[in-house]
């Protein structure tokens, strides 16, 4: 999720500022060789909401926290604890604590 949160940050930015740039360029260019050139605003705008929006919506999925357990089910290590009778007992658990002693 964080690939695909960092690629959309990236892609909005450059749909953000890029349209920009590249009428300026347009218009400029035109500008030298005399021609006239009237740009199309509304296409600017929708560039630029766009990329605002997908700027947004990246950020928002890197700001997530990760949802990974830290310990998944079933991981537990393969410890004993000795009890004072003599007998063992293993990690059980969500959280992988050593069950009870027989006469806990």
């Amino acid at each position: 999720m964080m690939i695909f949160g960092v690629t959309l940050l990236l892609f909005g930015v450059w749909l953000f500022l890029m349209p920009h740039s590249v009428f300026q360029v347009k218009v400029s260019v035109a500008k030298m060789f005399g021609v006239k050139m009237t740009g199309n605003k509304k296409v600017l705008a929708a560039y630029k909401y766009i990329g605002l929006v997908l700027t947004i919506i990246g950020a928002l999925l890197l700001m997530q926290p990760a949802t990974t357990p830290a310990v998944p089910m079933g991981a537990c290590t393969m410890e004993a604890k000795i009890c004072p009778d003599g007998s063992a007992v293993g990690r059980t658990g969500p959280s992988c604590e050593f069950s009870p002693c027989p006469g806990e």
